[in-house]
């Protein structure tokens, strides 16, 4: 290797066992040695390299041990042992390299932390995901108090000591598919900087009371928390709060002041089957872009003030149990809606106000077997899907559907007319199977 060399990269060399002799480079400021998958040892001279700043061993699926000399390193920011699967443990006095800002160690096979990892008073990132034997971190982890992410996915992880509620800098912090994790400490309310909570499939059972002090909170994720039966009631003082994830959770009701959240772009509630209404000021959440209510199979029927989402760009509905007049009749007030799926549903019409969506593109009310009529459909549509729709007999004139590229009326049995068609100058996919009752002279037409 050239003398005064300052970056050198060894990936991928698959017949390295040990690494080279650094003492004559002194001058190295990154190391590259990921998927050395033969790589057993690593020369004690790396502990010389004082300027080194990265160290990169990623996916050395052979090497069982770090160094201690490492922590000879003090210029070293960047540490990744990611996917290092026969690593244990770490060198004890790893505190002392207190330069280390990320620290990566997921998918290696550590038990513990260190003790004196609470030194690394610098350390931004740490990283543990996958590491499936590790169940529980240092009851001084709080001391870190210039992390910003941490990560504890797919860990064995029981709880989270009181402290980390003084990580008061921590932006993300996330432990899904913790299965062994069922509480959170209510010292997470003291996060101030916390941005996103990431608990999906986990199984925790309830969120505490304290988590509306997480006024910075972006993003909240509880999908497939199926022990976790309500949201604290503290959540309307999350103002800052845009995403929440809450998919097939056992969550019987919102809290009363989910309205309250102001700033709330995207809520996702498919699954969530015990829910049986939601509440009147739902219609407050003025800034929501996105609603997915999929198979939330005991809601009946939309609150009135729904029409009140002006910002609401995508809803779907689909696989509910709407039944007739469960629509508001002003539902043309989303002007702002661009996809409408409500299928798989038993409503017998749809509001005259659907007319008015004047942004809609994308429409279905695709098996919805008890819908016998359509309103008038706004002009801006691109596809429509009324497929499996056994009930419906009369489509509206559809003239002045210019943009239409798509319909599909599959199985519609008893429609006998297709109105305007001819004027469908964008239309390139049009099913008609099974629309046994169209009439000869229509379908005549439509082969024009």
């Amino acid at each position: 290797i050239v003398d005064g060399i300052k970056v050198l990269h060894l990936n991928h060399c698959s017949q390295l066992v040990v690494t080279p002799n650094f003492s004559r480079h002194p001058k190295l400021t990154k190391l590259t040695l990921g998927q050395c998958q033969s790589l057993i040892s690593i020369h004690e001279s790396i502990g010389y390299l004082k300027d080194l700043v990265s160290l990169d061993l990623s996916d050395c699926s052979s090497l069982k041990k770090v160094p201690n000399c490492i922590v000879k390193m003090r210029s070293l920011k960047i540490l990744i042992l990611s996917g290092c699967s026969k690593i244990t443990s770490l060198p004890k006095k790893l505190g002392e390299i207190e330069s280390l800002v990320e620290l990566l160690l997921d998918g290696t096979t550590i038990t513990h932390l260190p003790e004196s990892i609470v030194q690394l008073q610098s350390l931004c990132r740490l990283l543990l995901n996958g590491c499936l034997s590790l169940k529980a971190l240092p009851n001084s982890i709080g001391r870190l108090c210039s992390l910003k992410e941490l990560s504890l996915d797919y860990t064995k992880i029981q709880e989270l000591p009181d402290s980390v509620g003084s990580l008061k800098r921590l932006q993300e912090l996330s432990a899904r598919s913790c299965a062994s994790l069922a509480i959170l400490p209510h010292s997470i309310g003291q996060m101030k900087s916390l941005e996103f909570l990431l608990l999906d499939n986990s199984s925790i059972e309830w969120l505490p009371n304290t988590i509306g002090s997480l006024v910075n909170l972006k993003t909240l994720s509880i999908r497939r928390c199926k022990k976790l039966k309500c949201l604290p009631s503290s959540m309307g003082k999350m103002k800052n709060l845009c995403h929440i994830y809450m998919n097939e959770t056992i969550i019987s009701e919102l809290p009363e002041d989910f309205g309250m959240l102001s700033d709330l772009r995207i809520l996702e509630m498919q699954q969530c089957s015990l829910i049986k209404f939601i509440h009147g000021n739902f219609g407050d959440l003025q800034e929501l872009r996105e609603l997915s209510m999929r198979k939330m199979s005991q809601i009946t029927m939309l609150p009135s003030s729904f029409s009140r989402l002006c910002h609401l760009e995508k809803l779907d509905a689909s696989l509910c149990s709407l039944v007739e007049r469960s629509i508001p009749s002003d539902f043309g007030n989303l002007t702002s809606l661009v996809t409408l799926d409500l299928s798989h549903n038993k409503f017998c019409s749809l509001p005259s106000s659907l007319s008015d969506l004047s942004k809609l593109e994308e429409l279905s009310v695709a098996h919805c077997r008890e819908l016998q009529s359509l309103p008038p459909l706004p002009s801006s549509l691109r596809r429509m899907s009324a497929t499996n729709c056994t009930a419906l007999q009369e489509i509206p004139d559809i003239s002045n559907l210019k943009n239409l590229m798509e319909l599909l009326l599959t199985n519609c049995v008893r429609v006998t007319n297709l109105v305007g068609h001819e004027n469908l100058k964008c239309l390139r996919f049009l099913h008609l199977d099974g629309c046994r009752s169209l009439c000869k002279g229509a379908i005549n037409r439509l082969s024009k």
